[in-house]
């Protein structure tokens, strides 16, 4: 901290008490003379907190935790925020088979407090929208021929070998609009309701009937 300006008022010069050993910066003291703060003293300190206070111990804890880590041949920074391309694309491509955010996050190898949270970054978000093309393209190139062949050979295939493997799937896909594997080709046993012919409208006049006394 740079020396404070004399007051404008009483012109009482700043005196430097003491020097921070942490950041290096003076701690000035400017003792009022002849005006309404006469007798007071005016102390400009370093910007360090103090030690007794909560972020001062919280920063006596992080620097003491860093210097055991640096010791320990770590690196001092541990709770970093750090993603690389094969973290991400790790991340992305674990939510596209169905884990859950935090799982798919912890196998990517993320620390926990990104874990914890389940955030989704950018560089999540944009190998989410890769795969997503990928999957029109897909979806695109393949034939309604192809996809009711598809769903049959892999049915058959389950047959074959004796598992449930990949059913819902297939049963989802043969269900799509397009081919509509799954519904009902005959109607035998549907009972068709023909519209009821209109009302007759009446041409002559109906009596009122009074309601007994």
């Amino acid at each position: 901290m740079q020396k404070p300006e004399p007051c404008g008022k009483c012109g009482a010069e700043a005196v430097l008490r003491k020097t921070c050993p942490k950041c290096g910066e003076g701690e000035w003291v400017i003792q009022h003379g002849a005006h309404y703060m006469q007798g007071a003293r005016e102390v400009f300190v370093c910007p360090c907190p103090s030690a007794h206070s909560a972020l001062g111990r919280r920063r006596a804890g992080i620097s003491q935790r860093q210097a055991a880590r640096v010791k320990a041949g770590k690196p001092a920074d541990w709770n970093r925020p750090v993603t690389t391309p094969e973290m991400a694309r790790k991340a992305a491509k674990g939510m596209a088979q169905g884990l859950s955010k935090q799982r798919a996050l912890k196998e990517a190898g993320f620390p926990p407090s990104t874990v914890h949270s389940s955030r989704i970054n950018r560089m999540i978000r944009a190998e989410l929208k890769t795969l997503g093309r990928k999957y029109i393209e897909l979806g695109r190139d393949l034939s309604p021929e192809d996809q009711e062949a598809m769903v049959r050979g892999r049915l058959l295939e389950n047959v074959i070998i004796g598992t449930d493997a990949g059913v819902q799937s297939a049963k989802q896909l043969g269900a799509d609009k397009r081919i509509s594997m799954w519904q009902v080709d005959s109607q035998v046993g549907l009972v068709v309701l023909g519209v009821p012919p209109p009302i007759r409208q009446m041409k002559h006049e109906v009596p009122w009937l009074r309601a007994r006394p």
